[in-house]
């Protein structure tokens, strides 16, 4: 069972019970700690300071995120309202990442960034080629620049 999986079933049986998640992962797993209702979500690689804070703020019935998560979490949705276009629609991350790829930053430095795996920048790169039917990065960021969306 994960974290996510975990807090459901805990808050399933004690809905009073207060849930801080530690996590290498940012983006995708931070909505599904949300919507399990975990009450404040940080990564692994914060301080101790933080994370005391988090659950203090918890234990006093607030909601933590650190600020990088905040951060994430409105771009992501303010990327993913403007990049839709009538010819295709990529998600707010497939933008953020042809950005990033557009500005020369490699697979491991978007994974880093966005708080993804590299398998899962790789996937994303994988659907942009499709959706736009190019044939590699440059390609891909070539039509993204043309379209606008970049």
């Amino acid at each position: 069972m994960d974290g996510i999986e975990t807090t459901r079933a805990i808050l399933g049986k004690f809905p009073h019970l207060r849930i801080v998640i530690l996590s290498t992962y940012g983006d995708f797993y931070l909505s599904n700690a949300l919507e399990a209702g975990a009450c404040g979500y940080l990564l692994k690689r914060t301080t101790g300071d933080e994370l005391m804070r988090a659950i203090k703020e918890a234990a006093n019935g607030g909601a933590y995120l650190s600020a990088e998560l905040n951060a994430l979490l409105v771009g992501n949705y303010c990327e993913l309202e403007s990049s839709k276009t009538d010819a295709m629609s990529l998600s707010g991350r497939q933008v953020r990442v042809l950005q990033m790829v557009a500005r020369g930053e490699t697979t491991k430095r978007i994974s880093e960034e966005l708080f993804l795996s590299l398998a899962t920048i790789k996937r994303e790169m994988r659907h942009v080629f499709d959706l736009m039917g190019a044939k590699n990065r440059v390609h891909a960021v070539s039509e993204a620049q043309r379209q606008g969306l970049i």
